[in-house]
C-alpha cells in the first residue's frame, strides 16, 4: 500500500508480457482484480455486523457458508454495492495502466482512446467536448443507479448522511 502504483508498473508490464497478455484483456484485468482498499472496506463491514444475528443463526442450524451467504452478505450488500460502485470509478479514470499494456486500437479504454481524440482533433474543440461529454455518461449513470446503495453502505458505516 505504501508504494506508489508508478514503481509496480515495469514489474507489472514484465510479467504479464512474459505470459504473453500483452495487448488482451485478461492483462488488462488481472493486475486490476485485488484492490487492497476494497479488502479492507469489506472486512471493515463484516467486523460491524452484530454477532448475536450470526449466534442466533448457528443456534437455528446453520453451517459457516449459510452463515456466510444467507446471513452475513445480505446484511453487508450496501457496502459490498457501493464498493463496486467506488471499484468501477476507480477503473472508469484509470490511464497509465491501459496506455502501457494495450497497442491495437480496438484494445483501448476510454480515457486513452479520449486522450487520442484530443491528439487527433487538436483543432476542432466541439469535436473534444463531444467525445469527452460521451465519456462521462457511463459513469453518470452509474452514479445515479447507485445513489440509493451509496447511501446505504454510507449509513451502514454509522456516518450521518442527510438528502
Amino acid at each position: 500500500m505504501p508504494l506508489p502504483a508508478i514503481l509496480l508498473l515495469i514489474p507489472r508490464y514484465l510479467m504479464i508480457h512474459a505470459l504473453g497478455w500483452a495487448d488482451t484483456y485478461p492483462g488488462l484485468v488481472s493486475t486490476e482484480l485485488v484492490s487492497i482498499w476494497g479488502i479492507l472496506f469489506l472486512r471493515q463491514a463484516f467486523v460491524m455486523l452484530p454477532r448475536d444475528v450470526e449466534d442466533a443463526a448457528r443456534l437455528d442450524g446453520a453451517g459457516e457458508w449459510t452463515l456466510f451467504w444467507r446471513v452475513a452478505l445480505p446484511l453487508v450488500r450496501p457496502a459490498a454495492l457501493a464498493l463496486a460502485v467506488l471499484a468501477f470509478l476507480d477503473q472508469w479514470r484509470n490511464f497509465l495502466w491501459p496506455l502501457v499494456i494495450t497497442s491495437s486500437p480496438t484494445m483501448q479504454v476510454a480515457d486513452v482512446a479520449l486522450a487520442r481524440v484530443h491528439t487527433a482533433y487538436a483543432d476542432n474543440v466541439p469535436y473534444q467536448m463531444a467525445a469527452a461529454v460521451l465519456l462521462t455518461v457511463p459513469v453518470f449513470l452509474v452514479c445515479v443507479c447507485a445513489l440509493r446503495y451509496m447511501m446505504s453502505g454510507t449509513c451502514f458505516t454509522g456516518a450521518r448522511v442527510r438528502l
